[in-house]
């Protein structure tokens, strides 16, 4: 039985030679030194993993167009679909007993027309939707509100009518 308690003990001071070893720092026992070493890591990190895609389900809206400091009715929506152009708009900070908003619609030398009665709010004139019949082609928009003491505009946006 002695033979075989020096041999478990020779693996025993073997196995734990070299798991002491690997765990001494590097740079020797005792010296001060400390030094690290590179760690590999396996597995993604919050900031790998891929964060899910958005689909959208229809296409955005066109932007609307920035008003330029002398233009003062405002595009809400514009648009064109088969056979007609459509916009709607507000006179922000006017407040009218009446008025009216016209869509101007411009294509080469023809240019078309719709009219609506402008509504208020508490701060603001409001130009409902307005629509216009005109064929396929590019059509230049603008909206202009007229009251019985002000005339204000729009800028021109652009529509495709298909």
């Amino acid at each position: 039985m002695t033979r075989v308690t020096g041999v478990i003990s020779v693996t025993a001071v073997a196995l734990l030679l070299t798991l002491t070893t690997g765990c001494a720092p590097q740079g020797g026992a005792g010296t001060g030194e400390q030094t690290s070493s590179p760690s590999a890591t396996t597995g993604a990190t919050p900031s790998d993993a891929a964060s899910p895609a958005m689909t959208p389900t229809e296409p955005p809206p066109p932007p609307l167009p920035t008003p330029e400091p002398d233009e003062s009715v405002i595009f809400v929506t514009y648009g064109a679909e088969a056979g007609s152009v459509y916009a709607s708009g507000i006179v922000p900070d006017r407040v009218d007993e009446s008025g009216t908003c016209t869509l101007s619609a411009r294509s080469g030398g023809d240019t078309r027309t719709g009219e609506l009665e402008a509504g208020p709010t508490p701060t603001t004139m409001n130009c409902g939707e307005i629509s216009i019949s005109v064929p396929a082609g590019d059509w230049d928009l603008s909206l202009t509100y007229t009251s019985g003491s002000y005339t204000g505009h729009s800028g021109k946006v652009t529509v495709t009518v298909p």
